[in-house]
């Protein structure tokens, strides 16, 4: 799935030394990807790029909502979830 690649990668750019979690959910009528940081990156190490900024929020927005599916991304409790949910 484009949208796990694309939020592991911002996540891995966004905070390299942060513990990451995955979990795929099955409902009844949607499956969820739930990518999340465990903690914030400390801004003594600096920002690192994984190379030019680009779309990725938004081009995953873009391609979840073609599927009838939705994104929604927000900072959780000292950490930065994504959850893509898309009809079953």
């Amino acid at each position: 799935m484009r949208t796990a690649r694309e939020a592991l990668t911002n996540a891995a750019k966004h905070a390299p030394h942060a513990a990451i979690t995955v979990r795929l959910e099955y409902r009844v009528d949607t499956v969820n990807l739930v990518v999340r940081n465990e903690s914030v990156p400390d801004p003594a190490e600096g920002h690192r790029s994984a190379g030019p900024v680009g779309y990725g929020l938004t081009g995953m927005r873009e391609r979840l909502a073609l599927v009838g599916g939705r994104l929604t991304a927000a900072e959780k409790r000292g950490g930065w979830q994504v959850v893509a949910e898309v009809p079953a």
